[in-house]
């Protein structure tokens, strides 16, 4: 099932079957269809920069925790305190919303948005309730970043087109292994495609872009990251690099500096 995902890094922090059983024997319900192959298979952190499942001691850790939010919340979302306590909540998104499961049937999940107050009921498990939360950022094309050794960093500038600058050099450095074009994502969620096709839609878009807004993920299997390049139709461009913190390779140092080369101000580095 999550096979084809494309791992970011390698480096994984996952849960064990064991974890998954002991995890339903406590609970009193199994999960729903689909959650203990990706705990087991992709762990902790995020798909598609969007999706963070619950490991099965998270679950456990916080259940006291998330049952009171529920009951707390019930009437942001037009229910009954008794229905969504009986909920378990298993994961949530960047934009705030949590996904819950009924442990009376576990593949009916539902998302509590946190801009709507309507509860949005997918049956077919973690998988069919992943592509509805993943929305418009949801393609063939799907990544997964662990949690575990990450450094990021994030620079803006604002500058004249940028774009075909930006990717010469990085072509210079290297052959990504992706390249994820999130504006035509949005327009028509094409299959993402190998480096020599995706090159050929770049190719035939680097016209006049001065005055459209593109955002593109190049994706390096070799320091084990990504880096994200966004230019508004204002000329405000932002770059934000995710790498393992491990790394020995030079590739982010070298981004970092030809940035600031570019005079590019970094709002602040992170490691996790």
């Amino acid at each position: 099932m999550f096979a084809d995902v494309y791992r970011v890094s390698e480096k994984l922090t996952l849960a064990s079957e064991a974890d998954v059983l002991a995890a339903q024997q406590q609970l009193g319900c199994a999960f729903p269809d689909g959650y203990a192959e990706y705990v087991t298979t992709l762990g902790e952190g995020e798909l598609c920069n969007l999706l963070y499942v619950f490991s099965p001691s998270q679950i456990l850790k916080d259940r006291a925790a998330m049952q009171k939010m529920l009951i707390d919340s019930a009437h942001f979302w037009n229910s009954d305190a008794q229905t969504l306590q009986n909920m378990i909540v298993f994961a949530y998104t960047t934009n705030g919303d949590y996904l819950v499961f009924d442990p009376e049937a576990a593949d009916r999940v539902c998302i509590l948005p946190r801009h709507s107050s309507e509860i949005k009921q997918i049956d077919g498990g973690l998988m069919s309730a992943a592509r509805e939360a993943l929305g418009e950022s949801n393609s063939d094309f799907q990544y997964f970043e662990s949690s575990r050794d990450r450094a990021r960093m994030q620079a803006c500038a604002i500058t004249p087109d940028f774009s075909s600058t930006l990717e010469d050099w990085l072509f210079s450095l290297d052959d990504p292994q992706y390249i994820l074009d999130h504006e035509q994502q949005r327009q028509n969620r094409p299959s993402s495609t190998p480096l020599r096709r995706t090159l050929a839609m770049l190719d035939s878009q680097m016209q006049d872009t001065t005055h459209l807004q593109r955002s593109h993920t190049f994706f390096f299997r070799r320091f084990g990251g990504y880096v994200y390049h966004r230019r508004d139709a204002g000329g405000r461009n932002t770059m934000r690099i995710s790498y393992d913190a491990q790394t020995q390779d030079p590739t982010p140092a070298l981004i970092q500096a030809y940035l600031r080369s570019h005079d590019f101000r970094f709002e602040g580095e992170r490691h996790s």
